[in-house]
């Protein structure tokens, strides 16, 4: 090991560090250039998420060849009383009307076992191996009759009512059972159907369709299941509507009510055109908008005070791309967003007047259907061209970046390996240069105790 300096008093090692500080100062530009290029990847990979939402929101508005429906086919269905009735309209839906009065609400059947327990764990008084089997009916003699074959799984002596309930719970068939305390000492075994109206009604009967087994008893109704009624009309011309549950599909082309509670008082469903839903989209598809513009503008910025320029500022594609979009919706004069609704402000941004365009859409819906049509069709474009995966602009400024972080890394590397280089170069002949000084000294020292060694002549000597 070589001490630095220690004959000559030179410090070759930090001389070594101070000449390598200087050398590495060029490669700092490098750096520089590859953070700077992985900071603008970053950039235009976060305004192509933006473009991509900007393009989702352009095709929710344009017409869609494949689709069956339109926003310009939004409509919505409202009830004149919520409390009694509410409704629901599909994108199908036809615009009209209804008035009915909701004269029953569906309900769910019911039954009870006759037969008494002393609590819920009460065996059943079965035989050693004896096993029980027996069958529960919804709907009996209806279209839709529905039967329930239940097998209790624990047999002889050990089986109890509560097993009958879990037996059946364990079917979910659409029968729930219980073991109800009807007083002290005194338990029944109650089903209840967990659907609603007329063919939810439960009977119980022998797995071959007889009558109930002894071992439980007979059942007798407990609630009748009845079907939700509405009717329209108070003439004699009047009919009435049937439903199993309490809400009616379609009772109008494609909407469904809902009842509440049954009410002498007429309710009307009236089917409308959703301008609101048709405002929403456009909504939708100006704030994308804003979002991909501010986030140019924000990156444009200079601040003078620290003297800092936003990683946008000069770059050509995010300049032409904003452009791009601030023009679109400007629009032309054969079609100008302006009149029904949507502009652009003195900042730059657009604004969307929701009034402004339901006002133009009552005037004139064709010409706003049109204008907003082709809005949207061009910013999808514009949008497809700037996101496209394989020819899109911003796809192709993010690879041109990461090309250029990946030379960077290359340069750097070879950059480093040169300096280590140099670094080991420079220490050796320092060393060697520090070596050879200290042979100097050491011949001068010698010398210089030999000059001091030789006599001296007096000046009196004769």
């Amino acid at each position: 090991m070589q001490i630095s300096g220690l004959m000559t008093g030179l410090d070759t090692a930090d001389l070594v560090q101070r000449l390598m500080q200087v050398e590495r100062a060029a490669g700092d530009k490098l750096v520089k250039a590859k953070t700077s290029a992985n900071a603008l990847s970053g950039a235009y990979t976060s305004l192509n998420g933006l473009m991509l939402s900007l393009k989702s929101a352009a095709d929710a508005v344009k017409p869609d060849p494949a689709a069956t429906s339109t926003i310009w086919d939004s409509v919505s269905a409202t009830s004149s009383n919520n409390a009694v009735a509410t409704a629901t309209a599909s994108p199908s839906a036809q615009i009209g009307n209804l008035t009915f009065k909701v004269t029953a609400l569906a309900t769910a059947g019911s039954a009870l076992g006759a037969k008494q327990w002393t609590s819920a764990t009460e065996t059943l008084g079965l035989a050693a191996g004896e096993t029980l089997s027996f069958t529960v009916v919804q709907g009996a003699g209806l279209p839709d009759e529905k039967t329930i074959d239940v097998s209790v799984p624990v047999v002889g002596p050990d089986a109890t009512i509560g097993d009958v309930a879990k037996a059946i719970n364990d079917k979910h068939a659409g029968v729930n059972a219980t073991v109800v305390k009807i007083d002290d000492g005194s338990f029944r075994l109650q089903l209840m159907s967990s659907k609603t109206g007329e063919a939810s009604n439960i009977t119980v009967q022998d797995a071959v369709g007889g009558p109930t087994p002894a071992v439980l008893g007979s059942f007798a109704a407990l609630s009748l299941g009845t079907d939700a009624e509405l009717t329209v009309g108070d003439t004699a011309n009047a009919y009435t509507l049937k439903s199993g549950k309490n809400t009616f599909v379609d009772i109008l082309p494609g909407v469904n009510v809902t009842v509440a509670k049954v009410d002498p008082s007429p309710v009307t469903v009236k089917v409308t055109t959703d301008t609101d839903a048709m405002a929403g989209k456009v909504d939708a598809l100006v704030s994308a908008a804003n979002a991909a513009l501010a986030n140019i503008r924000i990156n444009s910025k200079y601040d003078t005070e620290s003297k800092t320029a936003q990683i946008f500022l000069g770059d050509s594609t995010a300049r032409t791309l904003s452009s791009q979009v601030t023009n679109l919706f400007v629009g032309s004069t054969a079609s100008a967003p302006g009149l029904v609704g949507v502009s652009i402000d003195r900042y730059g941004s657009v604004t969307f007047d929701k009034s402004k365009f339901t006002e133009a859409y009552a005037k004139d819906p064709a010409k706003v259907q049109a204008t907003i049509n082709k809005l949207a069709e061009d910013v999808s474009t514009l949008s497809n061209a700037t996101t496209n995966s394989t020819s899109g602009t911003l796809t192709a400024a993010i690879r041109g970046q990461d090309a250029l972080q990946q030379e960077y890394t290359a340069q750097i590397k070879r950059f480093d390996e040169r300096m280590t280089a140099k670094e080991g170069l420079l220490t050796r002949q320092y060393n060697t240069l520090d070596s050879m000084l200290s042979k100097l000294k050491m011949q001068g020292d010698w010398l210089a105790g030999q000059l001091k060694s030789l006599p001296t002549m007096s000046s009196n000597s004769k």
